[in-house]
């Protein structure tokens, strides 16, 4: 596991423990803020990801459109179709937008915990 793996998962945990905490209190602006997290987790399990298939450090997607790209060349059906819901639920409706729901995000949550095993555990299709 690298760092940017033990990052994921730091952040993730800590996200969790928000999102139950802003259940229970009712509050938006701490949903949000573990949805940042959890997205974050995402994006440093990706990074995590393509640097076990041989990236370099300084190959490593610097915005969207490059994690997009190199998602598609490197993962798999299952850790696109996680990334976007990822990236619909947590990032863009919760994080951007404060549409707060919690039964998506706890179901997203658990895709991302999902899209970091997978992270973890996959190798390139055709490597």
């Amino acid at each position: 596991m690298n760092t940017y793996h033990t990052t994921a998962q730091e952040l993730f945990l800590l996200a969790k423990k928000e999102l139950n905490n802003a259940k229970e209190i009712n509050s938006d602006a701490v949903a949000r803020d573990a949805s940042g997290k959890a997205w974050i987790a995402t994006t440093d399990a990706l990074r995590g990801f393509l640097l076990l298939n041989g990236l370099k450090e300084k190959q490593l997607p610097k915005n969207e459109r490059q994690r997009h790209d190199l998602l598609a060349e490197y993962g798999n059906e299952k850790m696109r179709l996680l990334y976007r819901s990822i990236r619909s639920e947590v990032h863009e409706d919760a994080y951007y937008e404060g549409i707060i729901n919690y039964h998506l995000l706890f179901e997203t949550f658990k895709h991302v915990k999902q899209f970091m095993y997978l992270c973890q555990n996959s190798i390139k299709q055709n490597a």
